[in-house]
């Protein structure tokens, strides 16, 4: 288990506020450009491009990652106060129930595609998005539209924890299916039904079994048997964290996700926010690139932990694994559509999202430095 300490490179007592005025003043300007390229990657009736190539080429829509952007949009627009944010989240949302499929879900690639197929993970990041649109807007058709994914993800599922059909590869069933049962529960809390949670929870419980001794969870990257990117390690411990959250089960899931959680704040503390993109069986890292995207997720991770149990250290690595984000963020005037862009590795052509910006890195790291923000805020708040 972590103990909790005070150790941290951040300042105490009055200097407390002038570092975090900087920090907020250099980190605001990374979240606008991010938040305007993520804008930019919005199609001509359609969603977000799912990347842009490094031939400045942007691809088709992408329903999956459109669906939790909406999320960004609404924070972001209550964060800055501007109007357009929420005008695009609902031009996302009004996209979506456009294209959702006659038995509930979504399909899985970008879109159009040519032979439109029922994916399981695409339809929980949609479902997410349109629960956060009905709640600020209060508009029945994205309750609905929400409920009938949620539905459709709950029939589906066997009865056992898992899915036969509409998932990435065949019948695997990956770890990082906590963040189809995060967006499950959340539809359960928000339309009261119990089949939903439910069946979320028989998910779960299968998932927790996979934990190794080493606080690693098998089968939380994209093949069965394989190792991660901290994307998909990153995707697996934030589920685990939101769905405790929503079954009321928090300390629970802390606990289970706690040893990974230190094993990675520590790794990212000790190298200045160079954390290996890629983890192998015991922890084996691939230490030629990293994962911006996994960054950034990483970072929402260890704040979103320590929420529950405060860490000024786990603030601090956060901060460091944002931070080499920011340094790698394209900021030149000059750089035309890329302004603002996060590739998928460092360097540009590791194994990761090889020669592209997807727009998922660009949220990611937009939902991070608001969070953070908002973490040394509070900080601040404490020591004046």
């Amino acid at each position: 288990m972590i103990e909790a300490s005070l150790k941290t490179d951040f300042a105490s007592g009055p200097g407390m506020n002038s570092m975090v005025m900087n920090f907020q003043q250099r980190y605001e300007r990374h979240l606008e450009l991010a938040m305007h390229w993520l804008a930019g990657s919005i199609r001509p009736r359609g969603g977000s491009a799912a990347h842009l190539a490094l031939s400045g080429v942007w691809s088709r829509s992408y329903p999956e990652t459109s669906g939790y952007i909406i999320n960004t949009f609404l924070d972001y627009g209550r964060r800055s106060q501007e109007p357009r944010w929420a005008t695009l989240a609902h031009a996302l949302g009004d996209w979506l129930l456009e294209i959702q499929m006659e038995s509930g879900a979504w399909s899985g690639g970008v879109h159009p595609r040519a032979q439109p197929s029922e994916s399981v993970f695409n339809t929980a990041q949609i479902v997410l998005g349109l629960g956060a649109l009905y709640q600020v807007s209060g508009e029945m058709r994205y309750l609905q539209a929400m409920e009938r994914g949620a539905q459709w993800l709950a029939a589906t599922e066997n009865g056992a924890g898992s899915w036969a059909t509409g998932n990435y590869r065949g019948s695997f069933n990956p770890t990082y299916y906590t963040r189809v049962t995060w967006p499950m529960l959340e539809a359960a809390r928000l339309t009261g039904d119990g089949r939903i949670r439910e069946s979320a929870g028989r998910v779960l419980e299968q998932l927790l079994t996979r934990r190794h001794p080493d606080g690693s969870f098998a089968d939380w990257g994209f093949s069965f048997g394989a190792g991660a990117f901290t994307h998909t390690i990153a995707y697996t411990l934030r589920g685990f964290l939101e769905s405790g959250r929503l079954l009321g089960e928090e300390e629970h899931f802390l606990d289970a996700v706690s040893p990974a959680v230190e094993r990675l704040y520590r790794r990212a503390e000790l190298r200045q926010g160079l954390l290996p993109g890629f983890f192998g069986d015991g922890w084996k890292r691939d230490q030629s690139f990293v994962c911006l995207t996994g960054n950034a997720q990483i970072a929402l991770v260890l704040l979103r932990y320590e929420s529950a149990r405060p860490d000024l250290r786990l603030v601090n690595a956060a901060c460091k694994l944002v931070d080499y984000v920011c340094h790698r963020q394209i900021l030149s005037p000059l750089s035309g559509r890329f302004r603002g862009a996060i590739a998928g590795s460092s360097p540009v052509w590791g194994p990761y999202l090889r020669f592209r910006y997807p727009n998922w890195a660009a949220k990611f790291f937009a939902d991070s430095l608001m969070l953070l923000m908002q973490r040394l805020e509070s900080e601040a708040k404490v020591v004046r």
